[in-house]
């Protein structure tokens, strides 16, 4: 038992040290001279979006407890049904969520597996806390009691991130066959859900054309898709949580629901338990199966058998364009290894681009070509991974290449520039047969949209390169980084709309030709792209170790 928490308390003093090295590395970046006028953009930001949502938070009404109720515990369950589709379909991960330096000294040294539990339940309690705080923030005049909402809040989300944990490993510890199971049951129900959210939309956006008006429909039909039984039966676990938070005073009830929610609690950190222990002794029993396999015969020394053995991929050739083609046909094996994630990720972008033509008979296709802009800057860098973010642990391999800075950059984001290219042709042309266009216009919004696929990855890695990060890293660094650049991502998105409409109207008032319109929003989307992947080369230049040992 001493052993037992002297390790513990080892674990925790370990913890703690990594956190405020964290902070003070990352207070250090942040005032250094490099990015420092970053700093100061993004602290204006913050603090403008702050003082707006405060002001929002203080002007609106108060939400009715009932559908508050049902929207706390419905989000709760939408989000742990997402952790287990992308546990299903994402490569298992077995070090529960920990770093490298994690996986290699603390992982791999001689600690229990329940201890692993404890120290990774204890290292999301610091971002969990967090996340309560703006959640809390947010709700805080729609509640009586701002603790119970706190108290309620903490142990709901911790709640998830436990599940979170669950679906991670017991996804990492299925056989071949039972993550194809586990990932066709949860698809299935995730699509079902989409449908009835896409069915809502529909209604509740008839007629509408705008991309206001929709976006308030999608809000309007998730609140209802949240709310529906279907979604709350999903939602059992944290009713206790979501009544405790809405309970009008400490009584009786209170007390009840309180219990209750920590009785939850402790049932999913049990679980966690549970399911880790289970995957140890699964994975020990595959690999005693496929021992006994090879002493038998059946098996030759490291290898697998040949209905579960995956072929080796081979590069197809490519002329090499001082360097391009050998870096397009290396990361066209990986697209062709995640080619069913790719195409599922891509799906829900297309039908929302195509969602104006299915709620108003008046919309064409410069409305599609709107929703393409919006998803190709917001949701297709995300879906599409393909390119430095990737490599983020083999920079160094990639900065020993004999190849120019522009030569990498172009060849690093080619590949997802064409896959969203082609997105975008496919669902133009779905629009111009659900509703015919004129070839002049067809022209200017695939012309304008390709140049604009490049710029949106260039933007992205450009970002990713100046701020370097894990894939899956945590953190409030990483989530006022998204909320920063979603913002901004809008924001350009608005002053390019803006741009767009001015020369409109200016070829307008002066009576240019249509091909002159044509040609210069052409030639402004790749003229931006060649200034944006320029730029991204420049920061591929000068990218050093000190950038990649601080991500």
């Amino acid at each position: 038992m001493n052993h037992w928490q002297g390790v513990a308390r080892s674990l925790l003093a370990m913890k703690l040290h990594s956190l405020q090295s964290r902070v003070r590395r990352s207070v250090l970046r942040l005032l250094s001279p490099k990015r420092l006028l970053a700093t100061l953009a993004a602290a204006l930001f913050m603090l403008l979006y702050v003082s707006n949502g405060v002001l929002v938070i203080l002007t609106r009404k108060p939400v009715a407890p009932a559908d508050l109720m049902l929207w706390l515990s419905g989000s709760m369950a939408i989000y742990a049904l997402f952790h287990f589709v992308r546990a299903s379909w994402q490569d298992p991960d077995t070090r529960l969520g920990m770093s490298a330096a994690e996986s290699l000294w603390i992982a791999r040294a001689p600690v229990s597996n329940s201890l692993l539990v404890i120290y990774r339940i204890a290292s999301i309690v610091p971002s969990t806390m967090i996340k309560t705080a703006l959640v809390a923030t947010v709700l805080f005049c729609d509640v009586a009691s701002p603790l119970r909402l706190v108290i309620a809040l903490l142990m709901a989300m911790i709640i998830l991130e436990a599940i979170r944990m669950i679906a991670d490993r017991f996804a990492c510890a299925l056989s071949h066959s039972g993550r194809i199971v586990v990932r066709t049951a949860a698809t299935t129900l995730a699509v079902l859900i989409l449908i009835q959210l896409a069915a809502r939309t529909i209604a509740a956006a008839a007629g509408s054309v705008h991309p206001l008006a929709i976006l308030i429909a999608v809000s309007a039909a998730a609140g209802d898709t949240i709310a529906s039984p279907a979604i709350q039966w999903l939602a059992l676990p944290w009713w206790p949580m979501a009544h405790l938070a809405l309970a009008p005073s400490w009584d009786g009830l209170a007390a009840v629901y309180l219990l209750l929610s920590v009785l939850m609690l402790v049932v999913a950190v049990v679980a966690v338990f549970m399911v880790d222990f289970w995957a140890s002794w699964h994975q020990n029993w595959c690999e005693g199966a496929r021992l006994g396999a090879i002493q038998r015969g059946l098996l030759t020394d490291g290898s697998t058998n040949r209905r579960n053995a995956r072929p080796r991929k081979s590069l197809f050739a490519l002329p090499k364009f001082s360097g391009v083609g050998p870096l397009i046909s290396r990361q066209w094996v990986g697209v062709v290894r995640y080619r069913a994630t790719i195409l599922v990720s891509l799906a829900v972008p297309a039908a929302l681009s195509l969602a104006p033509l299915v709620t108003s008979v008046d919309a064409g296709l410069l409305h599609v070509a709107a929703w393409l802009a919006v998803c190709t800057l917001v949701l297709a860098p995300p879906a599409l991974r393909i390119d430095f973010r990737r490599d983020i642990d083999r920079i160094l391999l990639l900065k020993s290449l004999p190849i120019t800075p522009l030569v990498m950059t172009i060849g690093q984001i080619a590949l997802p520039s064409l896959i969203t290219i082609m997105f975008q042709v496919i669902t133009v042309a779905i629009a111009c047969f659900i509703s015919p266009t004129a070839p002049t216009t067809i022209i200017l919004v695939i012309g304008g949209l390709s140049g604009f696929a490049f710029f949106s990855f260039a933007i992205e890695n450009t970002l990713f390169l100046t701020f370097p990060h894990r894939p899956k890293q945590e953190g409030l660094a990483m989530m006022v980084r998204a909320k920063l650049v979603f913002l901004g991502k809008g924001l350009l998105l608005a002053m390019l709309g803006a741009a767009f409409i001015a020369w409109v109207t200016l070829c307008a008032k002066i009576e240019l030709p249509v091909i002159v319109l044509i040609a210069g929003c052409i030639i402004a989307s790749w003229s931006s792209a060649a200034v944006a992947v320029a730029m991204t080369a420049r920061c591929w230049r000068r990218f050093n170790d000190y950038q990649l040992g601080s991500a």
